[in-house]
């Protein structure tokens, strides 16, 4: 990603975050509010695929729902917190 700014050309990164949510018009909500502001968005709707993704993309952020079907956020964060 770049951009143009008083003649110069400045690479900017592109920032990445994981969704991890189980409700696909929630998930499609946050890419496409997230995606208009250049960020690169991963998902994941599970606890065990969350995890997966954190450790394979190393995410800058992580919005994560409290209240998944397969394991709470609560759950989520403790696991990721020690498999880091």
């Amino acid at each position: 990603m770049f951009s143009e700014r008083k003649g110069y050309l400045l690479f900017m990164s592109t920032k990445t975050i994981l969704i991890v949510e189980n409700d696909p018009n929630v998930r499609h909500g946050y890419h496409v509010c997230l995606k208009g502001g250049g960020y690169e968005t991963h998902f994941a709707s599970d606890v065990l695929t969350g995890l997966t993704e954190a450790k394979r993309i190393q995410p800058d952020l992580i919005i994560l729902d409290l209240g998944l079907r397969s394991g709470d956020g609560f759950t989520f964060m403790e696991r990721l917190r020690t498999n880091v």
